[in-house]
């Protein structure tokens, strides 16, 4: 855990979930921030490599009830160290898939510590947040970002300042972008068409909100994009009429993420 890719007081809170070994523990924070990343090397500081399973999303970018049903054997099992179960993304678990995780989480082996990881923690099932240790990974800092681009070998001023615009303080993101230019120009494209969306006329925005019809994956991405250049401009200058449409950005997202009408929730940010 270096001091490039964590808080200082995040790194002191990890340190302190490894002297006190809960059996079950969320990492939580944005999108970026290094989740996945954070949980392999907590478990590392916990057990060796070859007692940590990571569980992650199919290829339909779910977790599945039949996936965690074939961890009850593995738990069962005796090791001679600690096994470590990651489950990257955990937040991607439907109901019935959450409900099997939790007769895990209620009488775990004592051998079997369990650590999630979840962008949206609060689509978690409340008897399943009761039961985890709750840990925030906070992005780090605009020095820390410099300093992770520098040993990056990005030394372009005008990139350096793009990155900083979409990924400031988001290590796994700010690697993303650096290592594919493919992945980099598909996310400076997104933000122009998030930027587009907030200063357009209520026509285009009604084109965009149609044009992206019901791929939940592309209005959450829109989303959150237009919610992070919001929130840079409130940075700059706060103003009553951004602090307002952060709140509808927030509650839009909200509304998808409990399954709403994506058409609907789209229309009715572009219209207020």
């Amino acid at each position: 855990m270096t001091d490039t890719l964590l808080q200082p007081s995040v790194k002191k809170q990890l340190q302190s979930v490894v002297e006190l070994s809960p059996q079950s523990i969320l990492l939580h924070g944005r999108s970026g921030v290094g989740l996945c990343t954070t949980a392999k090397e907590l478990a590392l500081r916990m057990t060796s490599k070859s007692s940590i399973i990571t569980i992650e999303p199919d290829e339909k970018g779910s977790i599945k009830i039949k996936t965690i049903r074939e961890l009850y054997g593995q738990t069962r099992t005796k090791h001679s160290e600690k096994l470590i179960i990651i489950l990257d993304d955990a937040d991607t678990m439907l109901t019935p898939a959450q409900n099997a995780l939790l007769k895990l989480l209620e009488e775990p082996p004592e051998h079997i510590v369990f650590i999630l990881t979840a962008h949206t923690p609060q689509i978690l099932l409340p008897t399943i947040m009761s039961r985890v240790q709750k840990l925030e990974i906070l992005p780090i800092s605009s020095k820390q970002t410099d300093k992770l681009l520098d040993s990056l070998g990005i030394k372009n001023d005008k990139k350096r300042l793009q990155i900083h615009f979409m990924a400031e303080g988001l290590p796994a993101e700010i690697i993303r972008l650096t290592e594919s230019n493919e992945y980099f120009a598909t996310r400076t494209d997104s933000i122009k068409t998030a930027r587009a969306f907030i200063q357009g006329s209520t026509y285009k925005k009604l084109a965009t909100s149609y044009q992206i019809g019901n791929d939940r994956d592309k209005a959450m991405s829109l989303l959150r994009d237009v919610a992070h250049i919001v929130e840079v401009s409130i940075k700059q200058k706060p103003s009553a009429s951004l602090a307002g449409l952060l709140s509808n950005i927030v509650l839009a997202q909200e509304k998808l993420l409990a399954d709403g009408n994506i058409r609907s929730q789209l229309l009715r940010l572009a219209l207020s």
